[in-house]
């Protein structure tokens, strides 16, 4: 996940780049922690500062989730989220301290428990709401509830975890960073999208996501010629897509454009990147193949595009 943010960074995407090196450190900081990757040989001193950490780590990390999740897109509620999470992990801190070091590494694996469940009651509900995504971010968070569980109870019975144990906390903290990874991809998704429109400008149609109308009587152009230039065959298919009218007359301009946008993008996970691809007309794509010499490839592509869209 780390190299992924870095050539998200390179790619310009800085959102997505810190939100994932965020996710990806504050995990491998917990687990380092509370697996004795900080122990000081004084077990007291240990015990404080995985309070610390369970408290202050797991309240970023929600806090993270909440704002990948939507819930924090308003600067008042992110204002508000964050000052209680912040009050509440000051007063944890601070109330530890009144306790033995043991019994203040406890209450700070328990805050860090309560913590995770109040984040997966907000995502549970927002799922209920039709939220998609959300679904998947309450599956995060109940592999997070998991780890932050499992590496507690290891930090405070060390020496009589069973290995039993340390398998479950892992396969869980390994999940939660699976399930992040999937949740920053489908939430910043539109980001690359946008950098194509930028990259192409009026020429890129936003409902199909290939080249528009103009664009496309461009590239035929162009295409032939190359041909008068160098007469190599061209291969070309056009791809009708079928009561695009009677669906527009049912159901509005909404649903055609709904249409259009599917098959657009089945066609484009089915063409191969040596041909290229446009929108034609209303209710028509355009693939062009250069260098075509033999028309059994194009019969093959065209009977695989058909099956597809249908």
């Amino acid at each position: 996940m780390l190299g992924i943010s870095a050539f998200a960074f390179s790619r310009s995407l800085r959102r997505v780049s810190v939100n994932a090196a965020l996710a990806t450190l504050g995990s491998a900081f917990f687990a380092f922690a509370f697996l004795g990757g900080f122990a000081s040989g004084d077990s007291d001193r240990d015990a404080r500062l995985l309070a610390h950490v369970s408290v202050v780590v797991s309240a970023s990390l929600v806090y993270l989730l909440l704002y990948v999740l939507g819930i924090l897109r308003q600067r008042e509620v992110a204002r508000r989220a964050g000052l209680a999470l912040a009050g509440v992990t000051a007063l944890v801190l601070a109330g530890s301290w009144s306790l033995e070091p043991l019994q203040a590494q406890a209450l700070g694996t328990a805050i860090a428990c309560l913590i995770g469940l109040a984040a997966l009651v907000l995502s549970l509900r927002r799922a209920l709401r039709g939220d998609r995504l959300a679904w998947v971010v309450v599956v995060g968070v109940f592999f997070m509830l998991l780890a932050i569980a499992g590496l507690g109870w290891i930090a405070l019975h060390r020496s009589g975890a069973p290995w039993q144990l340390h398998a479950l906390t892992a396969t869980a903290a390994t999940a939660y960073l699976v399930t992040m990874a999937s949740v920053l991809w489908m939430r910043y998704a539109y980001l690359v999208e946008l950098h194509q429109v930028m990259a192409h400008g009026p020429s890129y149609d936003p409902v199909t996501r290939m080249r528009s109308h103009g664009e496309t009587g461009r590239m035929v152009g162009e295409a032939f010629r190359q041909y008068r230039d160098d007469p190599v065959p061209l291969g070309m298919i056009v791809v009708s897509i079928a009561n695009l009218d009677v669906l527009g007359k049912l159901y509005g301009q909404s649903a055609v454009n709904h249409a259009l946008f599917v098959c657009a993008g089945r066609l484009r996970r089915e063409v191969p990147e040596y041909a290229e691809t446009g929108r034609l007309a209303d209710d028509s794509f355009l693939l062009l193949v250069r260098n075509c010499s033999n028309s059994g490839p194009l019969l093959a592509l065209a009977r695989a595009v058909q099956a597809r869209l249908s």
